[in-house]
């Protein structure tokens, strides 16, 4: 199999996995999972992957080092768990390499679709919840709750008019 392919697709999978809140190690391994399988060789000092939160690193023997830059982290651990899937699906032998990228392509354009409403109120529900585990009194649980309600508007709106990506 082609080496641009493998690494590609393995990048590919990296990128969904840290974009949607996983630890690095885990994209490492992972992506060394697809690669060793993909390349038909043992995990070595000739094929590596280095993971930091803001990239991903890839290499085949002596082929060129690929990189993918991650701007946008999310939290979406269903996406974390089904590129595991995926990749434990490959490496058992149960789906073949295209079925992997065409599996991870239509994953990487899936939307996590949780409606405003529910957000907002696990929002004010979190607020209150740890107002009242740092000591708070229950007198004070619906001010903290329209509090972190408040907050979180304030914060979608600023997310809204303002393309820096510390808000992102």
């Amino acid at each position: 199999m082609d080496q641009d392919r493998i690494i590609e697709t393995s990048l590919l999978a990296g990128k969904i996995m840290l974009q949607s809140g996983a630890e690095t190690t885990r994209v490492e391994d992972t992506m060394e999972r697809l690669i060793t399988k993909a390349a038909g060789t043992p995990r070595s000092q000739q094929t590596y992957t280095y993971v930091t939160v803001n990239g991903i690193f890839a290499k085949i023997d002596s082929g060129q080092t690929s990189f993918v830059r991650i701007d946008h982290r999310d939290h979406n651990l269903d996406k974390v768990s089904k590129v595991n899937q995926i990749s434990r699906s490959y490496a058992e032998g149960k789906i073949s390499w295209q079925e992997v990228t065409l599996a991870l392509e239509a994953l990487e354009k899936e939307e996590m679709s949780i409606p405003l409403y529910l957000k907002l109120l696990c929002t004010s529900t979190l607020s209150g919840s740890i107002m009242l585990i740092l000591g708070g009194a229950f007198i004070d649980l619906p001010a903290a709750m329209l509090a972190g309600l408040v907050s979180y508007i304030v914060l979608l709106i600023i997310m809204e008019f303002c393309s820096s990506s510390f808000f992102k």
